[in-house]
């Protein structure tokens, strides 16, 4: 009996070191994704600011390049520069727009044409079937 006691009282010392050692690695690996995510936010920010440094410095030196052909006037560089980036991003800004909008109306009117289909093969009518035999509707 004692030495069954002395065992169960080992095997409970080495259950609690091994416990012990599962908590200490799942902090070690909580501790490391809170690093690893702390250095890629540091990386995007950094990569971020030497993408807008870079696009600055090229916008500028285009500028630069149209006031030399101005006659040295800087201000018409600045100018023509910024009325052509704002130009790009309306005109992109439209674009987008007016795809996110095809793209919504065409996805609408499939949902409805499946919805219509849907209630020809069950009822072998639809609602728009309906209302244009009333003669409210033009199929």
């Amino acid at each position: 009996m004692r030495d069954a006691m002395g065992k169960l009282a080992e095997l409970r010392a080495y259950a609690q070191q091994y416990f012990a050692a599962q908590s200490d690695l799942a902090k070690l690996k909580a501790r490391n994704i809170g690093i690893f995510a702390a250095l890629g936010v540091i990386g995007l920010i950094v990569a971020s600011a030497t993408l807008v440094i870079a696009l600055v410095m090229t916008l500028y030196g285009i500028a630069g390049a149209i006031a030399a052909l101005a006659g040295g006037r800087m201000w018409v560089g600045n100018l023509v520069m910024g009325l052509l980036i704002l130009g790009i991003f309306v005109g992109g800004a439209i674009f987008g727009l007016g795809l996110v909008k095809k793209a919504s109306l065409k996805a609408t009117m499939k949902k409805y044409e499946r919805t219509q289909k849907q209630q020809r093969d069950t009822f072998g009518v639809s609602s728009r079937d309906r209302t244009a035999a009333q003669g409210n509707v033009e199929v």
